[in-house]
């Protein structure tokens, strides 16, 4: 097994441009590769930097794909998969050679954009979700079921043509067993169907520290866990909150069938402890805030037992909370730049101890200096790696809605 040299050191596995059938290694053309991973994000893209000196870009047309892996040293995972071309963009042609970008989409969303399903669908969303994946997408990776796989509601549904991925979102939307936040998104590793609330029941998968003035030396494995940058995203903005409906939301629903109204009244703050969450403790800055339930309003028409097999959508019982919890994990944000490893992947649950941003002394005692507000657990929300010569870096977006310490 090959040995770390250092923190973000990566093995090529190869990047290969497959052609009619035959494979050109083109791992000495490519200067960066880029993957994205994202939990909204239902599949992988990236692109690909190349230097072509060759003329390599004559044997790409628009159908081709490319397969590469990487690996991490010292670490028995990797990061491989085929991605489709979806465009070249930024070609600069000179008289030696020219450059340009490669984009690249997994084949699972490649294959989403050529398929629409004109057919009837009946059961748990969960269940109906595994079997259009594994009849239309299941080509590469499998899917893994977070937290069971039962639901409590059941949906008829006739796909008026949709992608699977489309329709595999509205069902995810009407599935509420637990929090009504479930997801379906493409890590490096798998396809994933799970909620938030499952997610970030995970046990932790890495921890990270942040301290600017720390002169410690870390051994290379630790080195692992430090963050290199640290930039914070989104803070809570509580007007912002209000008008999307996130401390409280009003909806109106109107059966056809019976000739019923009804109104549902959905407080965040009365709700909050319903759901798991990272921490234990929610901020009082957020407990004195006024909920202000009809500032965001929802009309949806329902039609009861229409026809025989036609179930109610059940709005009262997952659309009001689906839509704060949703907005909830875009709420607290940072982003951190960390050395890669290809252990790491989307919804992923990590620690990080980040230092006060105040005045201290080199030797200064870290547990001292801990920002109880934004040190915590964190769910891994998206990741940008890149791939450049033999550095493997990692920029994590991650999110919290609960804190270590009252604040």
């Amino acid at each position: 097994m090959e040995k770390i040299q250092k923190a973000g050191q990566h093995t090529p596995l190869g990047i290969y441009l497959n052609v009619s059938g035959t494979q050109l290694n083109i791992t000495s053309f490519a200067l960066k590769t880029i993957l994205y991973e994202d939990l909204f994000s239902n599949v992988m893209t990236g692109y690909i930097v190349m230097d072509d000196a060759g003329g390599l870009i004559e044997n790409i047309t628009g159908y081709e794909t490319i397969t590469l892996g990487f690996s991490t040293p010292g670490t028995e995972t990797t990061i491989e998969g085929t991605f489709y071309i979806t465009s070249i963009t930024d070609r600069v042609m000179e008289e030696s050679g020219q450059a340009y970008v490669i984009h690249i989409m997994s084949s699972e969303g490649f294959l989403d954009n050529t398929i629409g399903l004109s057919k009837k669908f009946q059961g748990k969303p969960s269940d109906i979700i595994q079997e259009v994946f594994l009849r239309y997408l299941g080509i590469k990776k499998n899917l893994i079921v977070i937290g069971g796989d039962k639901d409590q509601n059941s949906v008829s549904v006739v796909s008026p043509y949709w992608s699977p991925l489309k329709l595999i979102n509205w069902l995810a939307q009407r599935s509420y067993q637990g929090a009504p936040n479930k997801l379906f998104f493409e890590g490096n590793k798998f396809f994933y169907l799970a909620s938030i609330e499952d997610l970030v029941r995970q046990p932790i998968s890495a921890k990270y520290i942040y301290s600017p003035i720390s002169t410690k030396k870390y051994s290379i494995l630790k080195t692992y866990g430090v963050i290199k940058d640290m930039a914070p995203i989104d803070f809570f903005d509580i007007i912002e909150a209000q008008d999307n409906g996130y401390f409280g939301n009003t909806l109106l629903t109107h059966d056809i069938t019976k000739k019923k109204c009804d109104t549902k009244y959905y407080n965040y703050l009365a709700d909050y402890r319903n759901y798991k969450h990272l921490e234990k403790k929610f901020g009082d800055i957020y407990m004195s805030t006024f909920a202000a339930l009809d500032s965001f309003r929802r009309v949806k028409t329902e039609q009861s037992s229409m026809f025989a097999e036609n179930y109610s959508a059940n709005y009262r019982n997952w659309m009001p909370q689906r839509n704060s919890l949703l907005y909830e994990a875009s709420n607290l944000r940072l982003k951190i730049n960390v050395p890669g490893s290809t252990t790491i992947e989307v919804g992923q649950v990590v620690d990080c101890f980040i230092a006060k941003a105040t005045a201290k002394s080199p030797d200064v005692d870290l547990a001292d200096i801990q920002d109880t507000y934004l040190s915590g657990r964190y769910l891994i929300t998206s990741i940008c790696h890149s791939f450049m010569l033999n550095q493997h870096d990692m920029t994590l977006e991650i999110m919290k809605d609960s804190y270590t310490a009252t604040v």
